[in-house]
């Protein structure tokens, strides 16, 4: 992918910039709920993206009716809206310590590993708010790095990455070197976190939500050759969808790298089912291949 840039560039970054910057002026809380009011109804009438969620929203709700069906499109719609102007303001969520909520006990297992210097990889997918758990644990003293997927725009990638930089480091792109960045990473009994929900298609299939999904075992496979601790998480919004929970589950005992993996996609299917509208619906995610 070329890092050279083009006019298409400078004008898709102008067309993403001109909302969250107009928002600007006002507190971080009503900018995201703006994010939701404004780009939601955008998502329900492009015909892409309509379809796209409509899509999978058929495969897994198949008796759900065309009155639920609109609703539930509506509350998907704002949630990605409203996380939109979250993932652009990313440093400044990090700041908002006062939304997390956490068992006292959440970090006990995690904090245990860290202090033996035992390597940990945090697991979670596009479902409410994936960077709380980050936050947590900086806050705690255990700064994850993350791995995420370059941006086609060279203008908004390096936006992004100071976006995502701001709840941990160090970071790694998808791909070979990203890899091996990962891999130094955790033979220094380093922690990092990477979002297991997207079709990959060099996986395996597995289920994910009863249905086939080509999902990536890297995860798992790191955590065996480097006995890392292998951890789901999430961070559920509550009701306001200002507070939200940050849940840190048992670390998915060591076996083989699918049946890791499965019960990786298992633990979010779960998660989805309990509050599906904070989930990303627009991911292909039973995408495969002929």
């Amino acid at each position: 992918m070329s890092d050279k840039t083009t006019f298409l560039h400078r004008l898709e970054a102008i067309l993403i910039w001109v909302l969250p910057y107009g928002l600007r002026p006002l507190p971080y809380e009503l900018r995201v709920k703006a994010g939701g009011w404004i780009i939601g109804p955008i998502l329900r009438i492009l015909p892409a993206t309509r379809k796209r969620i409509s899509d999978n929203l058929d495969l897994i709700y198949p008796a759900i009716s065309k009155s639920e069906k609109r609703k539930f499109m509506r509350r998907i719609c704002k949630n990605i809206g409203a996380g939109f102007i979250e993932v652009f303001f990313n440093a400044e969520f990090h700041k908002n310590s006062n939304r997390f909520h956490l068992a006292d006990t959440a970090l006990d297992q995690i904090s245990k590993a860290n202090r033996l210097g035992r390597p940990i990889i945090l697991v979670s997918g596009h479902f409410g708010q994936w960077e709380a758990p980050r936050a947590v644990m900086r806050a705690a003293g255990m700064e994850s790095g993350a791995i995420y997927k370059k941006s086609h725009n060279p203008i908004f990638e390096r936006h992004f990455v100071k976006s995502v930089a701001a709840g941990g480091e160090p970071l790694f792109q998808t791909g070979p070197a990203g890899v091996r960045g990962m891999i130094k990473h955790l033979k220094s009994g380093g922690v990092f976190a990477i979002l297991l929900d997207q079709v990959d298609l060099r996986g395996e299939i597995l289920a994910f939500f009863g249905k086939p999904a080509l999902t990536g075992l890297t995860a798992a496979e790191l955590a065996l050759k480097f006995n890392a601790l292998l951890v789901p998480c999430y961070g559920v919004f509550r009701e306001n969808r200002v507070d939200i929970d940050v849940v840190f589950e048992p670390a998915i005992p060591h076996s083989d790298a699918k049946t890791m993996t499965q019960a990786l996609n298992d633990s979010l299917t779960a998660r989805v089912k309990a509050n599906p509208e904070q989930w990303y619906w627009l991911h292909r995610r039973w995408k495969i291949p002929d």
